[in-house]
């Protein structure tokens, strides 16, 4: 009986974990995206987010399109993924593309990719459609070759837009999480591999935007309150 009771509580427990974070990844991708597009909003009130502090900051190293055509290819891996209407299928084909991509921002090896396209294409090694067993993606080889099976690793011969390609993800994202709010993610197996891909999509996007949003304020606050003391040391 204690052993059914602890089941429960933990099951309740991932539902209110998974609850709560499909809500809060929504609301934090929706903020970030108005802060980029309304130029009257600040970082939490208090610094003015502009697009050329990005470009101050990153383009002269090539660091803005760096990202860009990494979360470009994020997103265009990720949108075909949106018609799969199976949760189990969906949880376990994003982390094979996170895999996938994990591999990918090592090598950055165009060798390594399947045809570009938007349509889904499913999984030819791995049972997509199992709810019982773990969730354990893993790299397809062909000799010495990565296969990617989701991860669309096409080379760009162009410069992107980067607040376009920031705009889409988002788009995406926020298609993405309440799709988490399911039952079967409620299960061990599936809610692991749930805070796993959110602990990459934290570390590969909406980290780095947090990051350099929380920098560019303390700079800009740094500046103001630099001015400031000039001023009282001139009146003293």
């Amino acid at each position: 009986m204690e052993n059914v009771l602890s089941h429960l509580d933990d099951e309740k427990a991932r539902k209110n974990t998974i609850c709560v974070l499909a809500r809060s990844r929504c609301k934090q991708i929706k903020y970030i995206k108005k802060l980029l597009t309304d130029k009257k909003n600040h970082w939490f009130n208090i610094g003015l987010i502009q697009r050329v502090d990005f470009f101050i900051r990153f383009h002269p190293e090539g660091g803005l399109q760096k990202r860009a055509r990494l979360w470009f290819r994020l997103g265009v891996s990720l949108a075909p993924l949106m018609q799969i209407e199976d949760t189990a299928t969906l949880i376990r084909s994003l982390s094979q593309t996170m895999e996938e991509l994990d591999h990918f921002t090592v090598t950055e090896d165009s060798r390594m990719f399947r045809p570009f396209g938007f349509a889904y294409k499913k999984s030819v090694s791995v049972n997509m459609d199992d709810r019982d067993s773990p969730v354990k993606p893993r790299l397809q080889r062909m000799g010495s070759h990565v296969i990617y099976e989701f991860l669309n690793s096409v080379n760009i011969p162009c410069e992107l837009d980067f607040f376009e390609v920031v705009y889409a993800l988002c788009d995406i994202l926020t298609m993405m999480y309440p799709r988490f709010d399911d039952e079967i993610a409620r299960s061990k197996h599936f809610f692991d591999a749930v805070t796993k891909i959110d602990a990459r999509l934290r570390a590969d996007f909406l980290g780095v935007l947090e990051k350099e949003m929380v920098l560019f304020t303390q700079e800009k606050v740094d500046e103001q309150t630099a001015d400031l003391d000039k001023l009282f040391k001139a009146w003293g």
